[in-house]
């Protein structure tokens, strides 16, 4: 009985010992590893065939196989994009604007793997516009002025925006409001209450989310313009109140229906403050100085 029981014992003794040893050699090292992917990938339209995107690097450009990223662009017969180094940003460019594009980027490394999975972000080019009509820098006039304080995002007829006066009522995208002092109001123009004697302006809605920026490309975003975060309605904003977090202007989002459409157009608007505040120039020429990214196909919810 003491031979039994020295021998079963040895026995499991080397049981354990195959079981360990084999749990220690079925996973063998990766002979080729593969980065981590890059993270939180946003997008800018930056013009009408445009978008310049940007994301968080991979946590694995430390390793000394790190060599990049390539992205790869759907619909369509595109080669694969690639970014060489540390590089986080890149512009996209002979793209169509009104389509709707998806970029992936994936991490890769010299030995020719990329990471197993993308970052991505689906977004159209939209055209901008910095002079209007008449080649000026766009501008809309305080209350007083004769010179307009209306705009139309958008003229068809000349393809760029125009400074509209009450007698163009009826064309009004944006309208700016100074008979209050010390009090700026910009937004919708139904909810001015002008007296308007070139018909009725269109219902022009206004996004709840602002964005403090210095310039246009500075907003960049991986959700559309139709996304659950963006509340639209027919409001105005009151410039002067608006915390700007330091930067040196506003930009609004906009959406209306244009002509017979039943689909909205999309647009972002820049709204510049100078060295001197919100208006520039002289009374009672004062005005506010913007720029537009205007989606100019409708149905389309990506301006920026």
């Amino acid at each position: 009985m003491k031979h039994l029981g020295l021998k079963t014992l040895l026995m499991a003794l080397l049981l354990t010992f195959v079981f360990v040893a084999c749990e220690e050699t079925t996973t063998p090292n990766d002979p080729k590893p593969k980065p981590n992917a890059p993270k939180n990938l946003v997008a800018s339209s930056i013009d009408s065939s445009s978008i310049k995107l940007k994301w968080t690097a991979s946590d694995s450009t430390a390793s000394t196989l790190f060599s990049g990223y390539v992205i790869e662009i759907t619909p369509g017969s595109w080669q694969p994009v690639s970014i060489t180094g540390n590089q986080t940003t890149a512009v996209i460019t002979g793209l169509d604007e009104g389509t709707v594009y998806t970029f992936n980027i994936f991490a890769k490394y010299s030995n020719g793997e990329e990471s197993a999975s993308s970052a991505s972000v689906s977004w159209s080019p939209a055209t901008r516009f910095i002079k209007n009509i008449n080649d000026d820098f766009i501008k809309v006039y305080e209350y007083a002025s004769l010179l307009g304080s209306g705009l139309d995002l958008y003229d068809p007829a000349n393809g760029k925006p125009r400074t509209l006066t009450v007698a163009t009522s009826g064309d009004w995208n944006l309208g700016l409001d100074t008979r209050t002092d010390g009090e700026i109001w910009f937004g919708s123009p139904t909810e001015i209450g002008y007296s308007w004697t070139g018909g009725t302006p269109p219902d022009v809605f206004v996004s709840n989310q602002f964005y403090p920026a210095d310039a246009i490309e500075d907003v960049y975003d991986s959700e559309a313009l139709d996304a659950i975060k963006h509340s639209y309605s027919l409001q105005l904003a009151e410039l002067v109140s608006v915390d700007l977090q330091g930067k040196s202007g506003l930009v609004m989002v906009v959406r209306l229906k244009e002509g017979n459409s039943s689909n909205f157009t999309y647009a972002k608007v820049f709204i510049k403050k100078s060295a001197l505040g919100w208006l520039q120039g002289f009374i009672p020429n004062r005005y506010i100085e913007a720029e537009v990214s205007y989606q100019r196909v409708p149905g389309v919810p990506y301006a920026f």
